[in-house]
């Protein structure tokens, strides 16, 4: 089976499948257990990796990645950039770690959907 240009092992998957915990987002190997980072992700799918530190994301990666908005930007462009506007200021004045160039990823779940933004507002007046 091949998918935009990537061959996929149906044995291999199966055998993945086989070894994969749901319980805790891991492979268990007999070498002990593995789990697949958003490195990993962003490796696999050809994105500029993504600069984390732990759960913290550096903000000038954001800068790098979400500062200049095409015209033509769709919808969905438009929410990431402005998510990725949202965790600068979050992390950059509202809620500045000791580095004052990290945010915190515990945001992000808070932004999913831009229209329930409001409610971080009252979570970070707490």
């Amino acid at each position: 089976m091949i998918i935009q240009g990537a061959k996929l092992n149906p044995s291999l998957i199966s055998a993945l499948v086989e070894i994969w915990r749901p319980e805790t987002h891991t492979f268990h190997l007999p070498s002990g257990e593995a789990t697949i980072t958003l490195q990993d992700v962003a490796y696999q799918l050809g994105v500029d990796p993504i600069d984390l530190d732990g759960d913290r994301v550096l903000i000038t990666w954001l800068d790098e990645h979400f500062t200049d908005l095409p015209n033509n930007a769709s919808i969905q462009l438009k929410e990431q950039f402005a998510r990725a506007y949202i965790l600068r200021v979050i992390g950059g004045i509202l809620m500045p770690d000791k580095s004052r160039n990290k945010v915190h990823l515990m945001w992000l779940r808070h932004l999913r959907v831009l229209s329930d933004a409001e409610n971080l507002v009252g979570d970070l007046q707490c």
